[in-house]
């Protein structure tokens, strides 16, 4: 008889655990730290590291906004007084 119990993962559950992953990774970005190496080759801890948070923040943003259509293909563009 054949044991179907680890049948392959479905699609949803790839996207799942890829979805997962990208969050993880922007979550770890978001506490990132410089490093600086010593002429003794010491490492030391320095602040924080505001162009790994920077770029962090974009992705996330990219990411929320992955799918959605844009502002022109709204109709909004031009919407704004200020715009005209």
């Amino acid at each position: 008889m054949k044991d179907d119990t680890h049948a392959p993962p479905s699609r949803a559950d790839g996207m799942h655990a890829v979805f997962y992953r990208c969050f993880r990774a922007i979550e770890h970005a978001m506490s990132a730290r410089r490093e600086y190496m010593t002429k003794e080759v010491k490492v030391i801890s320095g602040g924080p590291d505001h162009y790994a948070r920077l770029a962090a923040t974009k992705h996330f943003r990219d990411f929320l906004a992955a799918g959605r259509p844009g502002a022109e293909a709204c109709g909004d563009a031009g919407a704004h007084p200020r715009s005209r």
